[in-house]
């Protein structure tokens, strides 16, 4: 039996089996239009540097900092299209320790809920 689980600094959309429920955000909108509102939730949020946007790949690469010590943590977040509409990966993965007392999942998650409700007011 297992008291407690091991920290982790590198979670995913997707990827991560500690977070089941951390998976993509799945859009009805066209990859260019996800991704106009991944840049623009991106350039808005507090103690990011964007560092890179590839538009013909559909990549954001960012920096971000934690808001007590100044950690920087790397965030990767890239469109597909998916069907009719788009999906929104993102990774964050701690550049300091072995964890990063959940910062990275809470920061995939309200980035995509920040994304989602940049597409759809109010949801």
């Amino acid at each position: 039996m297992r008291l407690f689980a091991l920290p982790i600094s590198d979670v995913e959309t997707g990827r991560t089996p500690r977070y089941p429920d951390l998976q993509p955000l799945h859009l009805s909108v066209t990859p260019e239009k996800a991704f106009s509102a991944v840049s623009a939730v991106a350039g808005k949020m507090k103690k990011w540097t964007v560092v890179k946007v590839d538009l013909s790949a559909r990549v954001l690469t960012a920096e971000a900092r934690s808001r007590l010590w100044g950690f920087v943590d790397d965030v990767t977040i890239r469109v597909e299209a998916e069907g009719k509409g788009a999906a929104v990966h993102m990774r964050s993965r701690s550049r300091t320790g072995s964890f990063d007392r959940t910062a990275g999942v809470r920061r995939i998650r309200s980035f995509l809920k920040r994304v989602k409700e940049e597409l759809v007011p109010g949801v």
